[in-house]
């Protein structure tokens, strides 16, 4: 699906993962600082860990390592991911 699609053109994404980080690297690239990420869902673990979990697996599986780039050190130290829990959807 679409991640597989992002992992071969990642500077094309079509994921929500794949945006976010090609988007901390353009933001990287231009010497900008990080932004925080701010997982509005419903799930029991601590979500902000959850979240950069998937942006730093991501990014090992596009070739971004530690140390490679810089972006998966910008990633851990720049981008802020708190844990956060909706807990109910409320309709207009």
């Amino acid at each position: 699906g679409q991640l597989r699609h992002d992992v071969q053109h990642p500077r094309e994404p079509l994921s929500a993962i794949g945006m976010l980080v090609e988007g901390l690297r353009l933001r990287m690239k231009a010497g900008l600082p990080g932004i925080t990420v701010l997982s509005c869902d419903n799930l029991p673990a601590p979500s902000g860990d959850v979240t950069r979990n998937a942006l730093l697996r991501y990014c090992d599986l596009i070739g971004e390592k530690p140390g490679s780039s810089g972006l998966y050190e910008y990633i851990q130290k720049e981008v802020f991911i708190p844990t956060t829990m909706v807990d109910r959807i409320c309709p207009e």
